[in-house]
């Protein structure tokens, strides 16, 4: 039995049903920033005998890196190895042309302008609604003001979106033709192409109850949902290892067991993502064993581990539902079933019939088998706390704040911050990209940012204020904040500023980044690393100067800067 990785708390971390949103976004993000890398060789590879797509390549990479670090985008890329293996050119050919998706979406995302004209017709999908529709990848489906161009003038691509908006990180996506390979064929059975408004409602309908039964859910699972068909008397689901970002499922489900499937395929995605940074993350057998989720199937030890973590996480969904008095007898059929597997398999497993286990994974199993007793989910609300504050002569006063409520804030944007539209420069600030923010109303932004703060600049001040603007910044590999006073700036506006604060949305840590603040001759005196759901509060009335330390990964940095002044200004 290979045990070297059964003590690394990683899988543990990742199965936990409440995983903490940064941990799961963070290896999602670890992977994305590969897949860009990727790329990035890709097009260098490309650049004597394909230059065109080299230089499309390049331009995605500049414009808009996030199109091409997501499910379309891997599957792009596997494909792309799988025919220059093969020495398939007439498929190769195929991709290149298709990348011109890529490219638009690239230039919807910046505002930026494209044209491809003569879009092949294998590019089109033809829905049931008798449209031909074009899938961009990361936006949606399009039905094209022309068939047969694409064409995006300042950011806005002329044709009507067709598909529907994401449910936190959840967007079903029923036309992207790279999700129904013959791989992917042969593993599900899959819907008839272009129906997807039965699952959009139907997660539209779940996401309240989601919130109840597992917060933080629909923020940390970042998938595109392709429907499948649903069986006679039986609903179907799946995850496969070779297509990250994506999560295959059937619908006419209840609410409570649509929570339970996403919570289910979302184990399996974080176990195969952790195993693709990783490698070999869960303990492994040579010896296998039959598993009653799998009649006739064998399975070695880190199957049956992925299979106790997955149908353990949702029979917990279903308890909880019970406890909450939101169940049905479907549900507790499932629970009472699933709860069964998980006991039996694991009592065979401590019976030794894969051999001697590790101390560390006999732990975790009966953890496990623990948690399948029906209860509340466990609340994370706390008070939050000032970790650091500063009050010193040479720069402004500031405070680290840090509660439930920001990280929450933090979790809530993260998937608009890594998907959505992004201006590269600002003024003097050239090596970032920005872009505005809409706080939504009754958001979790919106409570962080009109509530807790207002009340702790209130508190730690003596300053009543109301909210003046939000922005977000993104840094990539290579960007900095220069040393700068945002004093000054505020003085200079015709509606000033008094404070500022910057919160933290990375959730994989970057080389650099740091902000740091300076004395007066310019030089660094603390430097804070702002971990994801971290909040610094600056008094910028008073003259100070601050910095952010280049970054050197492939990992972006994300913030959400919002100011505010006092109120009857």
């Amino acid at each position: 039995m290979k045990t070297e990785q059964v003590g690394d708390q990683i899988w543990t971390e990742l199965a936990d049903l409440d995983v903490r949103p940064e941990r799961a976004l963070g290896v999602l993000e670890l992977l994305s920033a590969r897949i860009r890398a990727s790329y990035r060789t890709l097009a260098g590879s490309l650049e004597e005998p394909f230059p065109a797509l080299s230089r499309m390549i390049f331009e995605v990479l500049e414009l808009a890196p996030q199109v091409v670090g997501h499910g379309a985008g891997y599957m792009w890329m596997t494909s792309v190895h799988n025919a220059v293996r093969a020495d398939d050119t007439d498929c190769f050919d195929e991709l290149a042309k298709d990348f011109v998706r890529f490219r638009a979406a690239a230039a919807v995302f910046s505002g930026s302008s494209y044209v491809a004209e003569d879009v092949p017709a294998v590019m089109l999908s033809t829905s049931h609604i008798d449209r031909s529709l074009v899938a961009i990848p990361t936006i949606g489906a399009f039905e094209l003001g022309r068939s047969d161009c694409l064409r995006v003038d300042s950011g806005v691509l002329d044709g009507v979106l067709r598909t529907g908006p994401r449910i936190g990180g959840l967007r079903v996506e029923a036309f992207e033709r790279s999700y129904r390979l013959p791989r992917s064929k042969s593993l599900f059975d899959l819907a008839s192409e272009g129906w997807w408004e039965r699952g959009h409602e139907e997660l539209t309908s779940a996401a309240d109850l989601a919130g109840q039964l597992v917060p933080g859910l629909l923020d940390r699972y970042h998938s595109d949902v392709v429907p499948l068909k649903r069986g006679k008397q039986t609903s179907n689901a799946g995850t496969d290892e070779a297509a990250p970002f994506v999560v295959y499922s059937s619908f006419e489900r209840s609410p409570v067991d649509l929570v339970a499937c996403l919570a289910h395929e979302e184990a399996h995605a974080l176990i195969n993502t952790a195993d693709k940074l990783l490698g070999g993350v869960l303990p492994e057998s040579e010896m296998k064993m039959p598993v009653p989720w799998k009649p006739g199937m064998m399975r070695s030890l880190s199957n049956v581990i992925h299979g106790l973590i997955s149908f353990g996480r949702a029979a917990q969904v279903r308890g909880r539902a019970l406890v909450l008095g939101v169940t049905d007898e479907e549900n507790e059929e499932a629970r009472e079933r699933e709860s069964m597997w998980v006991r039996d398999v694991t009592a065979r497993l401590e019976d030794g019939v894969l051999g001697p286990l590790p101390d560390e994974l006999v732990a975790w199993l009966r953890e496990n088998v623990e948690r399948l007793e029906p209860a509340v989910p466990v609340s994370t609300k706390d008070r939050g706390v000032v970790a650091l504050a500063g009050d010193s002569s040479d720069t402004c006063p500031w405070v680290l704040y840090r509660s439930s409520a920001t990280r929450s804030a933090a979790a809530e944007q993260y998937i608009e911050l890594s998907q959505g539209p992004w201006v590269r420069g600002s003024g003097a600030f050239v090596d970032q990209d920005r872009r505005q923010l809409e706080v939504a109303s009754k958001s979790r932004l919106d409570m962080t940012l009109n509530q807790e703060i207002p009340e702790l600049i209130r508190d730690r001040f003596g300053a009543d204020v109301m909210l003046d603007g939000v922005k977000a910044h993104r840094l990539r590999d290579g960007d900095s904040i220069r040393n700068h006073s945002d004093h000054h700036d505020s003085m200079a506006s015709n509606s000033p500023g008094s404070y500022r604060v910057v919160l933290g949305c990375t959730a994989s840590p970057t080389v650099g980044g740091e902000l740091r603040f300076t004395d007066s001759d310019r030089d660094a005196f603390v430097g804070i690393p702002l971990r994801f759901g971290d909040a610094v509060v600056m008094n910028i009335e008073v003259p100070g100067y601050h910095e952010v330390t280049g970054i050197k990964s492939d990992t972006f940095r994300y913030t959400v800067i919002a100011t505010y002044r006092r109120v009857g200004d």
